[in-house]
């Protein structure tokens, strides 16, 4: 019931606060584990990929923010669950992946972070081995305009048009022969960034 009454009143507020626009929806599968990822610039991108998503979406949060009375209680409801910044949470990895493997939609950010001058930065290893390990297809997302509606040091969100992009979904590349689990990791966050900046290019014409 959180779930449903948030979207509703997200998508209320995305379009009319933000103008938002959704193109590619239609590439989303309607079924099976999926992981979306996507570039990260604001505090707006989880709530804006799910509110217009076809699917029940799952995301993760900074482990503090879940101990904000009632700002967690409504995290949970809304299907977040807490990641510890600046360290592998092994249980919050397993339950990731058991999502997945039972066919669930989680969304998740390569970079890891917020980008500090709005440009995509380079992927951490971490969502890759979620991916590895889940063994479940990658869709490619580029959100457009959060940055500039929310970017890091600004208190309050500005009115600004925000655009999101899917792209055709895709599988992890093969792993060969003598590389380790570190290295195999990072290529596969780089092939995520690299479908990512794709998108990008393909829509806005930046490179």
């Amino acid at each position: 019931m959180i779930y449903a009454v948030a979207k509703f009143l997200l998508q209320i507020i995305f379009a009319v606060g933000f103008r938002l626009e959704v193109h590619g929806a239609e590439k989303v599968p309607r079924e099976g584990g999926l992981i979306i990822v996507s570039n990260h610039s604001s505090y707006l991108d989880p709530p804006l990929v799910g509110a217009r998503l076809p699917r029940v979406m799952h995301t993760l949060a900074k482990a503090e923010l879940f101990r904000v009375p009632l700002l967690g209680w409504f995290l949970r409801g809304c299907r977040a669950f807490a990641f510890p910044r600046g360290r592998v949470d092994r249980r919050a990895v397993r339950h990731c992946v058991d999502l997945l493997k039972t066919g669930n939609v989680v969304s998740l950010f390569p970079e890891g972070t917020r980008t500090p001058d709005g440009n995509a930065h380079r992927g951490k290893p971490g969502v890759a081995m979620i991916a590895v390990q889940a063994n479940v297809p990658c869709l490619p997302c580029y959100i457009e305009g959060t940055f500039r509606a929310w970017p890091r040091k600004r208190w309050f969100p500005l009115p600004t048009k925000v655009r999101i992009y899917y792209g055709e979904p895709f599988d992890l590349p093969e792993r060969q022969e003598g590389v380790s689990n570190k290295e195999y990791y990072q290529l596969c966050s780089d092939e995520m960034m690299r479908r990512i900046q794709t998108l990008r290019s393909q829509h806005t014409g930046a490179a």
